[in-house]
């Protein structure tokens, strides 16, 4: 009997953790066309590196997306360090931000 409350229990325990953990909200605002091929997030912003719209970043964790200046660009990679953006494309080389995405730098690396 101890070996079946036991049983139950862990049972009720693993439908109450995994239920925890599967709460996920499909947002379908403000990411036009193109899938998403990447995501990063710094500080309060997450961003989206999206097939050929470029850049978009949601400041309250991904309920609402706005595209950034850089579009029209498909983005293979983002990463955030400190106060910089970095946006990987495959024909226009590296991109960098450092006021949160409102403006965006083509450096002179091509990533091939």
């Amino acid at each position: 009997m101890k070996n079946f409350t036991a049983s139950i229990l862990l049972f009720i325990s693993f439908l109450t953790v995994t239920n925890s953990y599967s709460q996920w909200t499909q947002s379908s605002s403000g990411i036009n066309g193109g899938n998403v091929k990447c995501m990063a997030a710094g500080g309060s912003s997450v961003y989206a590196g999206t097939n050929l719209y470029g850049v978009y970043k949601s400041t309250d964790n991904g309920v609402t997306w706005f595209q950034t200046s850089l579009n029209n660009r498909t983005v293979y990679s983002l990463v955030v360090s400190g106060s910089n953006i970095y946006a990987g494309t495959s024909l226009y080389g590296l991109y960098i931000s450092s006021n949160n995405g409102d403006s965006w730098i083509q450096t002179s690396l091509i990533l091939r």
